[in-house]
C-alpha cells in the first residue's frame, strides 16, 4: 500500500483517524488503506472513500471490524469520491476499516457474499446505546474532525463486556460474542500464574481530540512502545477464567459509553497479547486521569493502572509518546472479598458524572448505572441540607427531643440519597441483607470521594413497612477503599514519630475547646509532640522528614479561588488579614508529598487524622482531583480520617477519644474502632457520628511502640 492508493474520509458524525492496528484481513488482495472509525452521534453510518487513478472500484471491498465481528461492504457512486454506507450506525462506538483491492470483480463479490452472515450478526450485536437515568440531559459536545493520536501495537481481540443495566433502562437484549476457546488443552481451573498488564496514554492531549488508551495483557513481560519508557507489570490470575477491565475517567469522556467494561482472557501462548483500546475525548482543558481497573472473580481489583495527562486547548502541540503505569503482583485479600461492598466506577467530566455501581452482599450482587448531570450541585445541595438540619438541632435544648428530631430528619435525607443513587433492585438487596449481611461494609472506588456514603440510609422495598429504625450505611462499620493506595493490615506507630497540630488561634472567634483536650490525649496516649514551627513551613518540613501518625485539630476550609483548594488554618490565621504561612493547602501537600504512583496494597504508610470540617470530602468537578484525602492517600498514607462537614466541639472530641482508645487499648480493627467512635458520639445527638469518612483497610490494627511510651510515663512509687 502506498499513501496515494486510497484515502478514507469522515462524513456526518462519523470521525476518521489513523489506526496502528496490525489485524490481518482474512482475504487475498492488496491493502489500500486502513483507519479508525469513531462514531460521534446517530448520523454515523457512512464515510467517504477516494481511490487513486487506475483502481477499479468494482474490485474494492471494505472490511469493517468491531471487536470480534467482521463484515464487508462495497463502495458506491462514481467519480473521485465514493460512498461507503455501513449496514448500521456506529452511534458512539469505534471500528476498524480496511480497504482491500481484489484481483477480480468476481473475488470482490464472493467476499461480500461470504460475510453476509457476519454482517447480520454484527447488526444484532449493536443495539442502541442504553439511556441512563438523568435529571437534566447529559452534556454532549460534538467532537470535531481531528485525527486520533494512536499508538503502534500488536493485537489480539478483546471482547466487549455485557453492558451494565442502567437505572430505569431496559437490560441489554444481547451479550457480546465470546472468543472461541483455544484448541490447546485447557488449563485446570483454580491454578494461578503470573501475567503482565500494561496501559498507555499520551501525556499531553488536546481538547476535543479523540485519543487512545491502550491496555495489553500477556504471559510475558511486555516491551515498551518504541520511543517510550515503561516497566513490567504483574498480576496473579487464573488462566482458565475471564478477566474484566473497567475504565474510570476524570476529565475525559468515553466515546463509546457501552464499552466502559470489556472482558478478556489471558492468551494461551506467550507469543500472544490480548489488547483493547478505549477511545476517549476531553471536553475541557485541565488535568485528566484514567484508571483501568483489572478484576477477576471479585470486586476488589487485581490491579489498578492509573494514568494522568495534561489537557491543553485545541491547537496546542501534543505528545504522542505515552506515559506508563505499573502494578505489582497482588491478589485480593480473601477476607476482604467476603465482605459486603459497594463498588463505584465513576467517569466524570467537569460536573457531569456517571456512576457504575455494583453492590455485593449476602452472597448476591446487583448493578445499576446512575447519571448525575450536575454532580457538584447534587453534592452541594446535600451538604446544605445537612447544615440546615444541624441548625435546627441547635435550637432544641432537650437532648431526647434533639436526638429524635435529628434522627428523623437525617433518615429522610439518607433515604433520598439512596433513591437517587440506587435502583429498586439494589435498594431491595441492601434492605434484605441488613444487618448481618452488611456488617463490615466497604465502599471501594478508583476515586469517587464526593458522596457522603456514611449518611445514605436503607429504603424498605415496596410493600414493606418502615419501622423507623436507623439503617445508615455507617452503622454497619463502613470504611472506604481507594484503589492504588496502600492498605496494610498493621500500622506501626513509634511515639518518636507521632506529631500533632492543634492551633491556639490568635483570633478568639476561631478558638475551639476540643483542641486542648485532643492535644492532652495525644500526649498521654502516644507521647506525641507538636510540630515546630507551628505553621505551614513546619508542616512542609514534617512531610519531608516523615512521620507515623499526624493529628490535626482545628479549622479547615475550601478557599474561593479557581480551582478551589482545601486549606488547613493554622494558629496565626486571621480572617481579615493575610498572614504569611498561616494556611497550608492541598496543593502545597502535593508538592511536599508527591504521588507515589502504583504501589503494593500491603505497603506501609503513615496514619493521618484531620479533625477539621470539610476535609473528608471533595467538591465535584475538576477540583475533585485534589483535596487532602486524595493528596495524602496518593502520597502514601495508609489510613486517612477526615470530617465531611462542620462538627461541634464536644462530639468531635468524643469521636476522637473513642476512636484512638479502641485502636490503642482495645486492639480493635479500624472498622470496629470507627463503629465504637460513632456510637460514642451519637450520645451528643449532633449528627457528628456520621461526619467522619475513614479510608483504610477495615481489618487494620495499630501497633504502638509500648517501650517508648513507658519511658515517657512518670515513675510509680517504689515497691
Amino acid at each position: 500500500m502506498t499513501p496515494d492508493d486510497a484515502e478514507i474520509g469522515g462524513r456526518g458524525e462519523l470521525l476518521v483517524g489513523p489506526s496502528a492496528s496490525t489485524w490481518v484481513v482474512p482475504a487475498a488482495g492488496r491493502e489500500l488503506a486502513r483507519a479508525m472509525l469513531v462514531g460521534a452521534g446517530e448520523d454515523s453510518s457512512g464515510f467517504e472513500l477516494r481511490l487513486a487513478r487506475g483502481i477499479d472500484a468494482r474490485r474494492v471491498v471494505v472490511f469493517v471490524r468491531i471487536g470480534l465481528l467482521v463484515c464487508t461492504v462495497r463502495p458506491s457512486g462514481t467519480g473521485d469520491t465514493l460512498e461507503v454506507t455501513l449496514p448500521f450506525a456506529l452511534g458512539r462506538r469505534s471500528a476498524l476499516a480496511v480497504v482491500v483491492e481484489c484481483e477480480t470483480e468476481a473475488e470482490a463479490t464472493e467476499l461480500v457474499d461470504r460475510y453476509d452472515a457476519e454482517r447480520a450478526a454484527l447488526e444484532e450485536a449493536l443495539p442502541p446505546p442504553p439511556v441512563a437515568r438523568s435529571a437534566p440531559p447529559p452534556m454532549a459536545p460534538g467532537p470535531p474532525t481531528a485525527p486520533i493520536p494512536s499508538l503502534p501495537r500488536e493485537e489480539m481481540p478483546v471482547e466487549a463486556a455485557p453492558e451494565e443495566t442502567p437505572v430505569e433502562a431496559a437490560p441489554p437484549e444481547e451479550t457480546p460474542v465470546e472468543a472461541a476457546p483455544p484448541e490447546e488443552t485447557p488449563e485446570p481451573a483454580g491454578r494461578r500464574i503470573i501475567a503482565h498488564v500494561h496501559a498507555e496514554l499520551p501525556r499531553r492531549v488536546a481538547v476535543e481530540t479523540p485519543v487512545e488508551v491502550r491496555f495489553r495483557l500477556s504471559r510475558r513481560r511486555l516491551e515498551a512502545t518504541p520511543g517510550t519508557s515503561s516497566t513490567a507489570q504483574s498480576i496473579r490470575v487464573d488462566p482458565a477464567r475471564a478477566l474484566t477491565v473497567t475504565i474510570a475517567l476524570r476529565g475525559f469522556r468515553l466515546l463509546d459509553e457501552t464499552q466502559a467494561t470489556v472482558v478478556t482472557r489471558l492468551p494461551a501462548s506467550p507469543d500472544q497479547v490480548a489488547e483493547h483500546v478505549f477511545t476517549i475525548i476531553a471536553p475541557l482543558p485541565g488535568r485528566g486521569e484514567v484508571s483501568l481497573v483489572v478484576r477477576q472473580d471479585a470486586d476488589l481489583p487485581l490491579a489498578t493502572l492509573r494514568l494522568t495527562a495534561e489537557i491543553v486547548p485545541a491547537g496546542s502541540p501534543v505528545e504522542l509518546e505515552p506515559g506508563a503505569a505499573d502494578a505489582t503482583v497482588v491478589e485480593p485479600d480473601p477476607d476482604l472479598v467476603a465482605l459486603p461492598s459497594i463498588r463505584i466506577d465513576e467517569s466524570i467530566v467537569g460536573s457531569d458524572s456517571t456512576l457504575r455501581i455494583r453492590v455485593t452482599a449476602a452472597g448476591e450482587a446487583r448493578e445499576c448505572t446512575t447519571h448525575l448531570a450536575d454532580k457538584a450541585a447534587f453534592i452541594s445541595r446535600t451538604y446544605r441540607r445537612i447544615a440546615g438540619i444541624r441548625s435546627e438541632l441547635s435550637e432544641i435544648r432537650n437532648s431526647t427531643e434533639r436526638a429524635r428530631h435529628g434522627m428523623r430528619r437525617l433518615r429522610e435525607l439518607g433515604m433520598g440519597l439512596a433513591r437517587a443513587l440506587f435502583d429498586a433492585e439494589v435498594l431491595e438487596l441492601l434492605w434484605n441483607s441488613a444487618p448481618e449481611g452488611l456488617d463490615g461494609l466497604i465502599v471501594q472506588t478508583a476515586g469517587e470521594i464526593d458522596v457522603p456514603w456514611e449518611v445514605v440510609h436503607l429504603v424498605p422495598p415496596a410493600g414493606v413497612a418502615d419501622d423507623g429504625r436507623p439503617r445508615f450505611l455507617s452503622g454497619y462499620g463502613l470504611t472506604r477503599w481507594v484503589y492504588d493506595t496502600p492498605h496494610p493490615t498493621e500500622f506501626h506507630v513509634d511515639s518518636a514519630r507521632v506529631r500533632y497540630v492543634c492551633p491556639d488561634y490568635a483570633e478568639h472567634t476561631l478558638r475551639l475547646t476540643h483542641t486542648a483536650e485532643e492535644r492532652r490525649m495525644l500526649e498521654e496516649r502516644f507521647a506525641a509532640t507538636t510540630i515546630d514551627p507551628d505553621d505551614a513551613d513546619g508542616i512542609a518540613a514534617l512531610m519531608h522528614e516523615g512521620f507515623d501518625l499526624l493529628h490535626f485539630a482545628g479549622h479547615g476550609r475550601w478557599n474561593d479561588g479557581s480551582p478551589q483548594t482545601q486549606e488547613l488554618l493554622l494558629a496565626a490565621y486571621r480572617a481579615q488579614q493575610e498572614v504569611p504561612r498561616a494556611r497550608y493547602s492541598d496543593d502545597e501537600l502535593r508538592r511536599d508529598l508527591p504521588d507515589i504512583g502504583s504501589t503494593d496494597a500491603a505497603a506501609a504508610g503513615p496514619f493521618v487524622f484531620l479533625n477539621a470540617c470539610d476535609i473528608g470530602r471533595l467538591p465535584s468537578g475538576p477540583a475533585s482531583l485534589g483535596g487532602f484525602p486524595e493528596a495524602f492517600l496518593r502520597g502514601g498514607a495508609a489510613a486517612f480520617v477526615g470530617c465531611s462537614w462542620a462538627v461541634g466541639d464536644d462530639p468531635a472530641s468524643t469521636f476522637v477519644e473513642a476512636f484512638y482508645r479502641a485502636l490503642a487499648e482495645d486492639d480493635a480493627t479500624i472498622a470496629d474502632a470507627t463503629r465504637a467512635a460513632r456510637l460514642a458520639a451519637r450520645e451528643d445527638a449532633d449528627l457528628s457520628e456520621l461526619a467522619y469518612a475513614v479510608y483504610a483497610h477495615p481489618h487494620a490494627r495499630m501497633r504502638i511502640d509500648r517501650p517508648a511510651l513507658e519511658r515517657t510515663a512518670p515513675e510509680g512509687p517504689p515497691s
